[in-house]
C-alpha cells in the first residue's frame, strides 16, 4: 500500500523447498540470494506462456491463464482509519 508499484515474484523452478527457502527468508527479514527466485518492480506486467499447464496468480487469487495482463491503478483504494 506504501509502494505506487507491483512487486513480482518470479519461480523458475517447481521445487517446493525452493519456494520455502524464499516465503522463510521474508518472514525473518533475510537478504540472502535465492538463485531461483527473481524479485522484480513494475507498474505493469504482461504474462504470456506457450507451455502446457500454466496459471497466473496475483495477491493469492488465481486469475486463470495466460495471457494476462496486471497493472496499477493509482489511487483506486481510499482507506479510512480512526
Amino acid at each position: 500500500l506504501r509502494r505506487g508499484d507491483l512487486r513480482l515474484v518470479m519461480c523458475k523452478t517447481d521445487n517446493r523447498l525452493v519456494y520455502f527457502s524464499y516465503v522463510a527468508r521474508a518472514l525473518i527479514g533475510g537478504k540472502w540470494e535465492i538463485p531461483e527466485v527473481e524479485l522484480a518492480y513494475s507498474r505493469s506486467v504482461t504474462c504470456e506462456s506457450s507451455a502446457g499447464r500454466v496459471y497466473v496468480e496475483a495477491d493469492g487469487e488465481l486469475l486463470g491463464t495466460p495471457p494476462v495482463e496486471i497493472s496499477v491503478v493509482p489511487d483506486a483504494l481510499t482507506i479510512l482509519v480512526p
